[in-house]
């Protein structure tokens, strides 16, 4: 996956304290709030079907793109027998997310999380430096499909039972790393063709960290909602002056001619 020329938008309602609590955040310190998994309202998020009952007994595992991320997760299964829908429950309870959207126009995203278009969407440019929060470890695209993934048990007891003795850093042989890959994808990034419309970024980070920092340069514009009323907007543009960073306040209008949302970038 190529982050750029990609853009990412992040839409926000600021109808209450805490949402005003994370857009200052986001500003003023670069620090974008996480959400846990397990707290989401899709009842299928992290919910692959299990096929077999197989007793799984955690190793050590491989050193694959995923295991840094997986690492704390892993101890807690080391010389445990479960099964993998409990296997499932460790990594659900134990990962947090930030979540954007690849689009930008679609009304239904302005009016389901911008509180009616009343809110903002922050426009994020991944810069790909070597420090830059969105890499390919964290940051992947969620796919949308008609079925809920499988998995099995005896897949991956193959991989969870196996120990690969790498030096920090080596990559597993690749039927692990395509097991681990098939596994991560399951429980994080698969979702309900449903939801398609929303075109949904990840940046997966271990539950605990309530924030993740960003370059300064990586906000690249604030883009106000159609019905945003002008004191919020001042108020925006007052954090901004604050923040000291260079960010373009844009305008989003309601199409005139279909039904989608227009940006005047100013």
């Amino acid at each position: 996956m190529s982050l750029l020329p990609h853009s990412y938008f992040r839409f926000a309602s600021l109808e209450t304290p805490p949402a005003w609590e994370k857009l200052r955040q986001t500003i003023l310190q670069q620090c974008l709030p996480t959400s846990k998994i397990s707290g989401f309202n899709d009842p299928y998020e992290c919910a692959p079907v299990c096929v077999g009952d197989t007793d799984i007994r955690g190793q050590n595992g491989a050193s694959t793109a995923w295991s840094m991320l997986a690492a704390d997760i892993r101890s807690k299964m080391l010389g445990k027998s479960l099964k993998l829908s409990e296997i499932i429950s460790i990594y659900r309870s134990s990962l947090s997310v930030v979540c954007f959207s690849r689009r930008i126009n679609s009304a239904l995203l302005w009016s389901h999380y911008s509180a009616g278009y009343r809110g903002i969407a922050l426009h994020f440019l991944p810069s790909n430096a070597p420090d830059s929060t969105f890499n390919k470890q964290s940051f992947h695209w969620v796919n949308y499909e008609k079925q809920r993934p499988f998995l099995s048990s005896d897949v991956m007891k193959y991989y969870f039972d196996t120990t690969i003795e790498n030096p920090a850093g080596a990559f597993a042989p690749n039927s692990l790393g395509a097991t681990e890959l098939q596994f991560m994808s399951a429980i994080l990034t698969w979702k309900s063709d449903d939801w398609s419309y929303e075109q949904e970024a990840r940046l997966i980070v271990p539950v605990g960290q309530d924030t993740v920092k960003i370059r300064s340069d990586e906000l690249a514009s604030i883009i106000i909602g159609p019905r945003c009323p002008p004191e919020r907007e001042e108020r925006i543009k007052d954090l901004v002056e604050q923040s000291g960073l260079k960010v373009r306040i844009a305008q989003a209008r309601l199409s005139q001619t279909d039904y989608s949302v227009e940006i005047e970038w100013r």
